[in-house]
């Protein structure tokens, strides 16, 4: 998810200049390409919690989180970045058992610190494995994601798409949490959802889908956004 996988990369150096002005500060524009995965894509409602939460946290003035529209997947760096990173590891197994079995031998249930750490080890070797591959003349960086409360986002699941009685049962089970979600001053009441075509100034197609904006507004703020740090 975007908040907590975000704040983890503001802690490394080399993405200083990325995330950081001149003077050190947060930059208050956030552009961020993403593709249209459940964990990615701006139309999903966790999704929209999730880069509203940091909006407000960080104080950004703009947070724009774009994908490409359907069918144009091959004109999104995210989606050349995942084919070169599908080849990086192309052939390569790794067990979900490398500290042993995630079932407890005393009550026959998932061990979830044995399955957290056999999880922890994976992600370690496909780092080990699959960082600095090649994409064009540079390469992709992986980054271990951040510690991630568990908790919290069942509850706000619950909240987002839950039955009426789970949004009862959450109401009554943690009162103070559940007013906090529907409060205006919270991410998810704060959030105003926007489908945009992006389309850099190069790459804009002679036509364009009739649920997006006209040619000459798509153009306009093409040419604005390209002006722009992404990230």
């Amino acid at each position: 998810m975007p908040c907590p996988v975000c704040c983890r990369l503001q802690e490394q150096p080399e993405l200083h200049s990325v995330l950081y002005n001149t003077e050190g500060d947060p930059k208050p524009t956030e552009c961020i390409r993403v593709d249209g995965a459940s964990n990615e894509g701006p139309s999903h409602e966790e999704v929209q919690y999730w880069w509203t939460e940091r909006h407000l946290a960080q104080a950004k003035v703009v947070t724009l989180a774009t994908t490409r529209s359907s069918g144009s997947s091959n004109l999104n760096i995210l989606e050349l970045q995942n084919s070169c990173l599908a080849h990086a590891h192309s052939s390569m197994f790794i067990p979900s058992t490398l500290h042993g079995s995630p079932i407890s031998n005393e009550t026959g249930k998932i061990d979830y610190d044995g399955l957290h750490k056999n999880l922890s080890t994976a992600i370690d070797v496909y780092i080990q494995r699959c960082n600095h591959a090649p994409i064009g003349l540079t390469e992709i960086n992986l980054y271990r994601g951040a510690k991630f409360d568990q908790n919290k986002r069942e509850n706000i699941l619950v909240y987002l798409k839950g039955s009426k009685n789970e949004r009862r049962k959450l109401q009554e089970e943690n009162p103070e949490h559940y007013a906090g979600l529907g409060s205006k001053s919270t991410p998810f009441s704060a959030w105003t959802t926007f489908s945009i075509y992006i389309f850099p100034p190069m790459l804009l197609p002679s036509r364009l889908p009739s649920s997006s904006m006209s040619r000459r507004k798509t153009r306009q703020f093409a040419s604005l956004v390209s002006r722009w740090s992404y990230y």
